[in-house]
């Protein structure tokens, strides 16, 4: 069961998985280029962790900007800027 802190956007997750399919890629290869296991970038995916090296992967493999993808996400990174 997920903390309640986090919150899984499993509509993301499938558009994600669609777009690297899109791509010709997957998980998978995500991964193995990565040396990360499947599970890591499908929990970057859905939202259960974060990982600036796999959010920034997974946006230049489909060709969606990082911001596009995670909004809230590039918000807390200004606010640490700030």
């Amino acid at each position: 069961m997920p903390f309640p802190d986090v919150q899984i956007d499993r509509e993301k997750h499938a558009k994600i998985k669609y777009l690297l399919d899109l791509a010709g890629s997957s998980f998978s290869d995500l991964a193995s280029s990565l040396s990360l296991s499947p599970s890591t970038i499908s929990s970057v995916s859905l939202g259960r962790s974060r990982s600036r090296r796999v959010e920034k992967a997974i946006s230049e493999r489909i060709g969606v900007p990082e911001s596009e993808l995670w909004p809230e996400r590039m918000a807390d990174k200004s606010e640490d800027a700030a």
